[in-house]
């Protein structure tokens, strides 16, 4: 009798072992009653199983099909994602498989809503909650959204209770409406195809629950950024505040709420020190918001590799990293790397803009003196000289020759190449009597290749891989522009008289004349080629009559203009009245 229990109970432990140990699947089917394709769906083609410490993320199948493998016993959580509002369907697996599983995604409808203060006053945060009302699953949890100036709700369609919560003292519910319905005495009713916003009005108490907040911003001189305003921002208030400052520094808010804020001067490049201030329910005076003043700091880019030097942007945000108080400050290095930056003084928080560096630059380190910036705060000091100092491995990057040809050319003498870059900085090459040009040391990316001379542009993109480009080809048109301007005499006219210029090939059969445009008040535009042209005046302003019409000392009345390369004069119409 003992031997047969202890061996059930043997058999029992080994079997429930077994079951621990084993692993099953998981399967079903996604239905989207928006009916789109499950498998295409772009805010969910994703299936997501949670559960027992782990989460396992496959791909929606096929007529919305999907499988997970090597699912181990336990309580999980289905959800499709990722951006699908959804109760997560619940998964019990023991010693089996687990199949048939329906997961449906409702159609949401997106019920957006403003929010106004009586008087005008400051919007507050606040929560918003929708309740629903009979359907599937009545006691599902509400659906809740902050709100501020606006919120937006995902609903699926059907009936809900609006209701509020989190409003600070002194703001009440006035009305809630749609359309004519009002949302507080009637059930909201969401249907696909609504896009009527909910309006919230908020009611005040009287004295009304807001209070002034002045103060000034002190620090500013010559060298530092002009400061334009101060902005305020805290969890009270549904949305930043900002104000103007005067010239003397001064600033006021007229309708603060109590809360805790921080107050920054604008623009963001200002880095003022944050000014942290509790507002009660009195009037705050003499908030100082100090403008730190700027250090030139020395500074070095070092590549490690036979590369170009990147063009960089530092990042500075003020300690705590609050958001949108950023500021961006570009480094122009010279050709030894070395550069100098005008930064304030204090703590920071520095880092590099790493989303403009040229592919296979990486950043290596960012050190000041032996301050390691990766890891620790930039403190700057008026009396410190100590060097910024950014290295880029780029041992990685391959550089390549870049080699073409350019024709159309009478003449190579005094004529470039500009290889231009929109992260790093422009280089160019004389283009030799035979009309070849070469850049060597040239990384992978994207350029664009200009010849160095006036008339039309010249110039073709290149797509630089890791291979030398052997075969670009610039052709110059040899088309230039030629403008004028348009002088009247004899008094001032009530308008800008406009004339049109006609140029004609002097050589027979040389096509259709060129004809000036206007481009902006007085100033003629014409496209013209090499050669020589009998320019006239189409057409002549009534009550006007042409003086002159002169390209530097020739007169064109008289004699032919001559185009044969880049042009130095000006076309000078003169008019006066008529008599």
């Amino acid at each position: 009798m003992i031997n047969a229990l202890s061996l059930a109970v043997v058999l029992l432990i080994q079997g429930t072992a077994q079951a621990q140990n084993s692993t099953f699947k998981v399967s079903g089917t996604v239905v989207r009653e928006d009916n789109q394709d499950p498998a295409r769906a772009g805010n969910g083609d994703r299936v997501l199983l949670r559960g027992n410490g782990t989460t396992t993320v496959i791909d929606v199948g096929a007529a919305g099909a999907f499988e997970f493998a090597n699912v181990g016993p336990g309580t999980y959580q289905i959800v499709v994602g990722p951006n699908v509002s959804m109760e997560p369907v619940a998964v019990v697996v023991t010693d089996k498989d687990v199949s048939g599983l329906r997961v449906l995604i409702p159609s949401l409808v997106a019920v957006r809503g403003t929010v106004t203060v009586e008087g005008g006053g400051p919007r507050p945060r606040f929560q918003i909650a929708f309740a629903r009302i009979g359907g599937a699953t009545p006691s599902a949890a509400p659906i809740n959204v902050t709100a501020t100036a606006a919120f937006t709700a995902q609903l699926p369609p059907g009936e809900y209770r609006f209701t509020s919560s989190g409003l600070p003292a002194g703001y009440s519910l006035k009305s809630v409406t749609l359309g004519g319905a009002d949302v507080l005495t009637q059930s909201l009713k969401v249907a696909a195809g609504d896009s009527e916003p909910i309006t919230v009005a908020l009611a005040v108490s009287s004295p009304p629950p807001w209070v002034k907040v002045s103060g000034r911003v002190t620090g500013r001189n010559a060298t530092t950024t002009p400061v334009t305003g101060v902005t305020m921002s805290g969890v009270a208030a549904g949305e930043a505040m900002t104000t103007s400052v005067s010239p003397d520094g001064s600033f006021e808010f007229p309708k603060v709420l109590p809360g805790s804020y921080t107050a920054l001067a604008l623009p963001a490049a200002a880095l003022s020190t944050p000014t942290s201030l509790t507002v009660g329910t009195t009037d705050v005076t003499s908030v100082e918001i100090r403008i730190p003043p700027s250090k030139e700091v020395r500074g070095r880019i070092v590549v490690q590799g036979n590369v170009p030097l990147p063009r960089i942007v530092f990042s500075l945000t003020p300690p705590g990293g609050i958001p949108g108080t950023a500021a961006n400050f570009p480094a122009n290095p010279q050709q030894d790397g070395s550069f100098q930056i005008a930064l304030p003084e204090g703590e920071r928080q520095l880092a590099l803009v790493t989303g403009g560096l040229p592919p296979g630059y990486k950043l290596a380190s960012l050190t000041y003196g032996t301050t390691d910036l990766l890891k620790d705060p930039f403190r700057i000091a008026a009396t410190d000289n100590a060097e910024l100092r950014v290295t880029f491995d780029t041992t990685s990057v391959a550089p390549v020759t870049v080699s073409g040809r350019v024709t159309g050319l009478l003449t190579t003498q005094g004529v470039r190449v500009v290889l231009i870059s929109p992260v790093l900085d422009s280089v160019e090459t004389s283009v030799n009597p035979d009309g070849t040009f070469t850049f060597s040391k040239v990384i992978p990316g994207n350029y664009i290749a200009r010849l160095s001379l006036s008339g039309l542009l010249a110039a073709r993109p290149i797509a630089v891989g890791n291979r030398d480009v052997t075969d670009v080809s610039i052709a110059y048109s040899r088309e230039f522009i030629v403008t004028g301007h348009i002088i009247v005499e004899g008094g001032v006219a009530s308008a800008s008289p406009e004339v049109v210029l006609e140029a004609k090939e002097t050589k027979p059969g040389s096509g259709v004349p060129r004809v000036s445009n206007i481009v902006n008040s007085r100033v003629l535009m014409l496209n013209l080629k090499d050669g020589e042209y009998d320019v006239s005046a189409r057409s002549v302003p009534a009550g006007y009559q042409i003086k002159s019409i002169m390209y530097g000392t020739t007169d064109l009345l008289k004699s032919p203009l001559k185009i044969d390369g880049p042009v130095t004069w000006e076309i000078i119409v003169r008019l006066v009245p008529s008599r």
